[in-house]
C-alpha cells in the first residue's frame, strides 16, 4: 500500500504544471547561455580559420645518402625521424596510444563533447585545472601549427588556446573527410573511419616520444632497437607514456618514471579492454629493459662534403624540409675500406717501439684540439674527376678540421714525378743517366746550410748511393741527388710551368732547388686530380 501510495505521488510530481514551467525555463536559459557563449567564442573561431589546413601535419622528413650503386651511407635530418603508413605501425601500440591519449578517437568530429564536461566537472571538483579534455586531433593542430607559441604570442590563456584548438580540430576533421568524399561517396561512416585513420598516421609521424625522437619508428629504434612491428604491448607502453611530458619520461632520462608512467598505459589499455587482468598485471610486474639503437646522423667528413654541396644545390630551407635522396659518385665498399685500412695504418706506427708522441687511444675530449697523428684518404675515378671515397681525418668526433678540404702539406719525393714528367717532355727518357751520391744541403736550402741531405723518400737512416743509375731507376728509388740533378739540368722554371699544367699551384716568386724535393705546400685534391693525369696520358681533368 505503501508503495502504491509513492507511485502516485511520483505520477502527480510530473503532472505538476510547474516542474514542466521549471523545464521550459531550463531550456530557455540554456539557449540564451548557448547564444550568448556563441557570439563570446566567435573571435576564436575567426583566429582558428587563419591556419592553413594544407600545413596538418607537415613536418621534416628524413634525406638519405646513397652511394653510387644506391647503397645507404647516410642520412641527414634535424628531427630524428622516419615516417610509416599507419598499416606498419602495430595495433598493440595504437590501442596503447588511443588508451592514453583519446580513448573517444573514433566517435568524435575533432572535440570530445563527453570529454570535455568531464574534464570541467574533475576540474570544478579539484579546483583546479587536472584534466584538459584534449583529442588526438587537437594535439595534431597543436603541433602543426606551434599553437603553444601561439598562445606566448598572443597572450591567450591556457582556456583560449585550448578554445581556438578545438575550433582547428573540428575544421581538421571536416577537411580530412571532405578530401576523401570522392572516395567513399555516400558512405559517411566509411569516410569518417578513412579520415580517422589518415590523422592517426600523421599525429603518429609528427609527436615527440623524448630523447630526441619523433615518430613511431625513431623513438622505437632509439629506445628498443627494433622496428615497430616488433614492438611488444609494454614496449609500447613505455613510449606512448614518454607522450605526456617527454622529457622528464624517456626512459633513457629517467627510467623509474617512465615504469610508473608505463603501468598506467597498460592499467588503462586493460579498463579498456584492450588487454586481459593477468596480462596486465604480468606486464606491470616486469621491468623497461632498453636496448638502444637509434638511427643515427652519422656525421662524418664526408656526410659534411654531401650537406654543403646539397645546400648549394636546393637551399638551407628546402634541405631542412627532407625527403630527398641525394646519390653520390662514392663506393661505399671503397669508403668503409679506406677508412679502416687508415685507421689501422696510423694504429701501427704509434704503436711502434719507441713512439713518444700523443696517441690516439689516450685522447679525451677535454683535451682540446688532438695532437696525435693525423691522416687523409682521397680516392677519384681518374677517367672524370668523381670522388669515390673521401676520409677527411681520423676521427670527425674530435675535430672536424677536414686535411682535404682545408689542409695543405709539402709533398716531398711525391713531387718527383713532375720532375721527371718535365725531363721526359724535354729530351730525356728513362734511360737517362743521373748521379746518386751525397749531396750538400747548401744545394737545397732546406733544414739548414749544413750536412749532407739524407734520403727522405725512402725513410732510411743508412742510405746506400748507386752511383751513376738511370732515371728510371732515380724515379723507382725516389733518389734525392739524383732527381735534383735532373731539375737543374732542365731548369727550375720549367718544372713550375709543368707543375702548374698538372695542376698545382706552387709559389713563383723566387724559385729555389727545394722545389725539386717537394718542399711547398699542395692540397690533397691538387695532387689526386694531378696523379690523375698520368692514366689518362697527360690529359687533366678540368671539370
Amino acid at each position: 500500500m505503501y508503495g502504491t501510495r509513492n507511485k502516485r505521488a511520483k505520477r502527480r510530481f510530473f503532472k505538476r504544471k510547474g516542474f514542466w514551467l521549471f523545464c521550459l525555463s531550463c531550456l530557455i536559459a540554456c539557449g540564451f547561455a548557448a547564444r550568448f557563449g556563441d557570439r563570446k567564442l566567435d573571435p576564436y573561431r575567426e583566429m582558428a580559420m587563419e591556419y592553413n589546413l594544407q600545413r596538418v601535419g607537415e613536418k621534416e622528413e628524413m634525406s638519405f645518402i646513397h652511394d653510387r650503386g644506391g647503397v645507404e651511407i647516410g642520412t641527414m635530418f634535424v628531427e630524428n625521424r622516419f615516417s610509416l603508413p599507419l598499416e606498419e605501425i602495430p595495433p598493440v601500440f595504437v590501442d596503447a596510444v588511443l588508451a592514453q591519449e583519446d580513448q573517444r578517437f573514433y566517435a568524435h568530429d575533432g572535440v570530445d563533447w563527453v570529454g570535455v564536461v568531464r574534464a570541467a566537472w574533475l576540474n570544478f571538483q579539484s579546483g583546479s585545472i587536472t584534466q584538459g579534455a584534449g583529442t588526438i586531433t587537437m594535439q595534431l593542430a597543436r603541433k602543426s601549427f606551434d599553437l603553444l607559441g601561439e598562445a606566448r604570442r598572443r597572450e591567450w590563456t591556457g582556456y583560449e588556446r585550448k578554445v581556438v584548438e578545438a575550433f582547428v580540430a573540428l575544421r581538421i576533421e571536416e577537411h580530412f573527410q571532405r578530401k576523401l568524399e570522392s572516395e567513399y561517396p555516400g558512405d559517411q561512416g566509411a569516410r569518417k573511419k578513412a579520415a580517422k585513420e589518415d590523422i592517426l598516421e600523421m599525429y603518429l609521424n609528427l609527436v615527440p616520444f623524448g630523447s630526441g625522437f619523433y615518430g613511431v619508428r625513431s623513438a622505437s629504434l632509439g629506445y628498443f632497437g627494433k622496428e615497430p612491428k616488433d614492438l611488444t604491448i609494454s614496449e609500447s607502453a613505455s613510449i606512448v607514456a614518454c607522450l605526456k611530458n617527454p622529457k622528464r619520461i624517456s626512459p633513457l632520462n629517467n627510467l623509474d618514471e617512465n615504469k610508473k608512467n608505463r603501468d598506467m598505459v597498460i592499467s588503462r589499455m586493460a579498463l579498456e579492454g584492450m588487454i586481459s587482468r593477468s596480462d596486465r598485471d604480468k606486464m606491470i610486474s616486469g621491468p623497461v629493459v632498453l636496448n638502444p639503437n637509434p638511427i643515427r646522423r652519422g656525421k662524418t667528413f664526408l656526410y659534411e662534403i654531401v650537406a654543403e654541396q646539397a645546400r648549394d644545390l636546393v637551399g638551407e630551407e628546402a634541405l631542412s624540409r627532407g625527403g630527398y635522396t641525394i646519390r653520390t659518385t662514392i663506393d661505399a665498399s671503397v669508403q668503409w675500406a679506406a677508412e679502416e685500412k687508415m685507421a689501422s695504418q696510423l694504429l701501427q706506427v704509434e704503436n711502434q717501439e719507441g713512439y713518444k708522441h700523443p696517441r690516439y687511444s689516450e685522447y679525451k675530449k677535454s683535451d682540446g684540439p688532438p695532437k696525435y697523428l693525423q691522416g687523409a684518404t682521397l680516392m677519384i675515378d681518374h677517367e672524370n674527376g668523381e670522388v669515390i671515397a673521401h676520409v677527411g681525418g681520423r676521427n670527425f668526433a674530435h675535430s672536424q678540421y677536414d686535411f682535404i678540404q682545408n689542409g695543405s702539406r709539402p709533398l716531398g719525393t711525391a713531387f718527383f714525378p713532375f720532375v721527371y714528367a718535365t725531363g721526359f717532355e724535354r729530351g730525356k727518357h728513362p734511360a737517362t743517366m743521373l748521379t746518386d751520391e751525397q749531396m750538400d744541403l747548401r744545394k737545397l736550402q732546406v733544414g739548414g746550410l749544413e750536412g749532407v741531405a739524407g734520403e727522405w723518400g725512402m725513410e732510411v737512416s743508412n742510405p746506400a748511393y748507386e752511383g751513376e743509375i738511370t732515371s728510371r731507376r732515380a724515379l723507382a728509388m725516389s733518389k734525392i741527388a739524383a732527381t735534383v740533378e735532373l731539375g737543374q739540368k732542365i731548369g727550375l722554371s720549367n718544372v713550375h710551368a709543368v707543375s702548374e699544367n698538372f695542376g698545382l699551384r706552387l709559389p713563383s716568386e723566387k724559385l729555389l732547388n727545394r722545389m725539386i724535393v717537394g718542399f711547398d705546400n699542395v692540397s690533397m685534391p691538387e695532387v689526386v686530380s694531378a696523379y690523375s693525369t698520368f692514366p689518362r696520358g697527360g690529359s687533366r681533368i678540368t671539370a
